[in-house]
């Protein structure tokens, strides 16, 4: 990959996923919580190979900014929420390779129905919520 055009991006979600967010906002407040060390690590590990790293979350920017400055990640994330390598005109989606979410569920183009029970009948929990 020699060029930034042809790296792969990789969306790492905060809360849940880099960020420490058991207890919810109750505990964590407007701050995301302690970074997972595994997480951590992940991304570095991932900037090295030289990926594109971004981070999207429904928090504000700048208390993102404050938090990757706090713990020192902020050289390993080249930008939150809004992709500088968007095509023009496309949608708000940050395009990515993959996206890392604690509450994603992954579709195989199959098992659509099993998503949609599985969801209505209360079998998905994020991580940290599950027992």
């Amino acid at each position: 990959m020699s060029t930034k055009e042809s790296k792969k991006t990789i969306m790492f979600d905060l809360d849940g996923t880099v960020a420490d967010y058991s207890g919810g906002w109750s505990i964590h407040g407007e701050f995301p919580g302690e970074p997972f060390p595994d997480s951590v690590a992940a991304i570095k590990k991932l900037k090295d190979a030289d990926y594109i790293i971004g981070i999207y979350t429904t928090r504000p920017n700048e208390l993102v900014e404050k938090w990757l400055d706090k713990y020192e990640l902020t050289e390993y994330v080249d930008f939150i929420n809004d992709n500088p390598h968007q095509p023009e005109g496309a949608s708000h989606k940050p395009i990515a390779h993959s996206y890392i979410d604690d509450r994603a569920i992954r579709f195989d183009g199959t098992n659509m129905g099993e998503i949609v029970e599985s969801i209505m009948n209360g079998g998905f929990e994020p991580w940290q919520k599950q027992k």
